[in-house]
């Protein structure tokens, strides 16, 4: 007895919040997410405050002077990557 296999069917693409979304507008979002994220954070490093983080063993130590200034240069960079420059204020973000 011989079985015809019919060719099998791609399901239909999962719907997404971004279904129907270009991806230039869903990239444009990202970018304003994480430029809001690097700043949030530069906001919080600059504040002076304590900061705590995990170590390898799962123990909170505080950050140090150098790590606090490593991860302010991080953000900086991550601001400078994700942010609109200062000659482009006057556009939406």
């Amino acid at each position: 007895m011989a079985v015809s296999a019919a060719p099998r069917q791609n399901p239909a693409p999962k719907s997404s919040p971004e279904s129907g979304v270009p991806l230039y507008q869903r990239n444009e979002q990202a970018l304003r997410d994480n430029c809001r994220r690097a700043r949030s954070a530069l906001q919080t490093l600059n504040s002076g405050l304590r900061l705590m983080r995990l170590n390898e063993q799962g123990e909170q130590v505080e950050l140090d002077a150098t790590s606090r200034a490593q991860e302010i240069e991080r953000m900086q960079q991550a601001e400078r990557d994700h942010c609109v420059p200062a000659r482009n204020k006057g556009k939406p973000q």
